[in-house]
């Protein structure tokens, strides 16, 4: 509660808004790079260092509610684990296949 008697929102609500917007823009570009005929790793390169930001997100830019008990730890979680598999994902494509061809 402010001074004046107002509420703000906690950490949680940002982070959330922040991993909402980051999350739209690692499904634009996996779409966008499922669809480009030769510059799909440049699309994986833009959703590798979403993952990172996203990571970032629930870790140093924002964060979540510091105690234990609360539920958005295990928002964080999911959070991570998806950024996670994110950059995997990512950088698997940036490492394997050759250039110009899509992989599967």
């Amino acid at each position: 509660e402010l001074a004046n008697g107002n509420e703000t929102h906690m950490k949680c609500y940002w982070a959330g808004q922040a991993a909402i917007v980051v999350g739209i823009l690692i499904a634009v570009t996996a779409v966008m790079g499922l669809l480009a005929k030769q510059d799909y790793k440049k699309f994986a390169v833009v959703n590798a260092v979403a993952g990172v930001l996203l990571f970032m997100v629930f870790t140093s830019l924002v964060g979540v509610c510091a105690s234990a008990e609360m539920r958005c730890q295990i928002t964080a979680v999911w959070g991570k684990g998806i950024a996670a598999v994110t950059l995997a994902t990512s950088l698997a494509l940036l490492l394997g296949g050759k250039e110009g061809q899509i992989p599967g």
